[in-house]
């Protein structure tokens, strides 16, 4: 069957508005997925893991998208175009491991 991929940028709203500088609702990637379990559509979600991200947010993904089919997708070590991002600050382990405990279907991509 198909699959649809959602893409979830950042677990909180703080750190959403830093990664897509944008006025971005974090409720609005809730909502898609409400309208797609509504419609019965298979879906994923996916995170490009860019900073470790505050447990008390992933707590909250981990309860609204309780049977999410999550994939973490490391970032390659490469020259960011954005220069206020850098994997190499980045506690990769330490984000995994909060992700992996708090995420029922939790995976990772890359």
């Amino acid at each position: 069957g198909e699959q649809t991929a959602v893409d979830l940028k950042a677990f909180g709203q703080e750190s959403l508005k830093k990664i897509t500088r944008a006025v971005v609702k974090l409720e609005s990637f809730y909502r898609t997925l409400d309208v797609l379990k509504d419609n019965q559509v298979d879906f994923e979600v996916r995170h490009t893991l860019w900073e470790v991200p505050d447990v008390a947010d992933v707590d909250i993904f981990a309860e609204k998208a309780p049977d999410a089919v999550f994939y973490m997708q490391k970032v390659r070590e490469a020259k960011m175009l954005d220069k206020t991002f850098s994997v190499a600050m980045l506690d990769a382990e330490k984000a995994e491991n909060i992700l992996r405990e708090r995420i029922r279907y939790f995976n990772v991509r890359g």
